[in-house]
């Protein structure tokens, strides 16, 4: 029987070890087939300005909102939150805490918009669909690291 099993090594690499434990039961040991060294793909981020203060975003082609964190939306200069009503869930059910919503400039390598971000409790910054649209963000494919690049 052949299995797949992953190790980590560092946060950049992954191992993933073929083990083969035919005709081996009775010795505890297990024979390791073969090897693999890969890099781990990074979840593509960008800097966006909200309101001029940089803040770090996961770009999330699957979101249609834009998500900031408490801790991120209290670096904005002169930001009021107004009540939102809206219920969201994180990918895998668990409920995410929205404090509230309010209305953003934004700026990505000099294309602007003006966006809805919701501010979350706690996780992740989410650039949601909408906005990366706006602003130009497209992912490249063709690119291992899932740069971005931008629409002319």
């Amino acid at each position: 029987m052949i299995e797949k099993s992953y190790v980590d090594l560092d946060e950049d690499e992954n191992v993933i070890l073929m083990l083969s434990s035919e005709g081996q039961e009775d010795s505890g040991t297990v024979e390791i087939s073969s090897m693999m060294v890969t890099q781990k793909r990074r979840p593509p981020s960008c800097m966006v300005s909200v309101n001029n203060k940089n803040i770090k975003f996961l770009a999330d082609y699957g979101s249609p909102f834009t998500l900031i964190n408490v801790t991120d939306f209290k670096d904005i200069d002169n930001m009021v939150v107004h009540e939102s009503r809206i219920n969201l869930n994180a990918y895998g059910g668990k409920c995410v805490e929205v404090v509230g919503k309010f209305e953003a400039n934004l700026k990505f390598e000099g294309k602007c918009a003006v966006g809805m971000l919701y501010v979350v409790k706690e996780g992740v910054n989410i650039l949601g669909w909408e906005e990366q649209g706006e602003l130009g963000i497209i992912l490249d494919p063709n690119h291992a690291d899932m740069v971005f690049i931008k629409k002319y």
